[in-house]
């Protein structure tokens, strides 16, 4: 993951200078770039296999820049994901956050949002400073551990609670992409369900139920799932190469909402088959 490899070198700058003279030589080859490697696995590790009210949900949209490209679609994307074929579904954004707002009010979340995605990172920026000051401090107990040297912890503070530690760190690296991939401008919905009652004013919000999908076993949110109407596209974009008529998709939607069909467009990107 690129913002967590850029989280985890910044921790090595912080480190190598905390490692007494006289150890440097002695620790084995590679041993504190060995942990890098550990310590990934492990978040992946957790976020595979562990707790579902202990990770982040998240969903992808993106954005165009202009009219035609709300119109028609983004090349980039169609040609990555569709071979400019297929269709895509354009919902609009205050409805998105209209949605979350509600959401908000019946479910317990510790962090539901959206945002726009970030591609580079600024390593002047607070929050990246943060996380890898806390990952320096939690590397170099490993290193303590291991050589029984309690220097490595000279002037460092205690790291905070794991738990705060890696949903931050989960935050900020979906938030942040290689700029290799600014062409897809992409803004997502971050979610940290909570599976607990909390006490609110009016009425408590409820545990948020996780489902899972019966044939990939993946753990998955259905946001909105109590709302009616539920969420529509506004518009259905067909591929500027996708042999789909207009009635087959609007035959996508139930007879019950077919009065609310979204606007059905066709990409007219002058572009060749794939």
């Amino acid at each position: 993951m690129y913002g967590m490899r850029a989280i985890f070198d910044a921790a090595l700058s912080i480190i190598i200078p905390k490692i007494p003279p006289e150890l440097r030589n002695s620790l084995p080859d590679n041993h504190v770039h060995g942990l890098i490697p550990q310590f990934i696995e492990a978040i992946k590790t957790r976020i595979k296999d562990g707790d579902p009210y202990d990770t982040f949900y998240v969903t992808s949209f993106a954005q165009g820049r202009n009219e035609h490209e709300e119109d028609n679609g983004i090349l980039t994307l169609w040609r990555a994901y569709t071979q400019t074929a297929g269709y895509c579904l354009q919902y609009n954004r205050n409805a998105i956050e209209s949605l979350l707002h509600t959401e908000q009010l019946i479910y317990s979340y510790g962090i539901l949002q959206l945002a726009d995605v970030v591609y580079g990172i600024d390593q002047d920026d607070a929050e990246f400073k943060y996380l890898a000051q806390q990952y320096a401090t939690i590397l170099l107990i490993e290193l303590a551990k291991a050589t029984g040297d309690s220097r490595f912890m000279d002037g460092m503070p205690m790291p905070h609670p794991q738990g705060q530690v890696v949903a931050r760190l989960l935050l900020f690296c979906g938030k942040h992409k290689h700029p290799s991939f600014i062409d897809e401008r992409e803004v997502r919905i971050f979610a940290f369900p909570l599976n607990k009652v909390i006490p609110q004013f009016f009425r408590p919000t409820l545990s948020k139920p996780v489902h899972t999908n019966p044939d990939t076993g993946h753990k998955y949110l259905n946001i909105g799932e109590n709302r009616s109407p539920a969420l529509r596209p506004e518009r259905v974009i067909i591929g500027p190469n996708a042999d789909l008529e207009e009635s087959a998709v609007k035959a996508l939607f139930p007879e019950s909402l077919r009065e609310i069909t979204p606007k059905i467009l066709k990409s007219d990107i002058p572009i060749r088959p794939e």
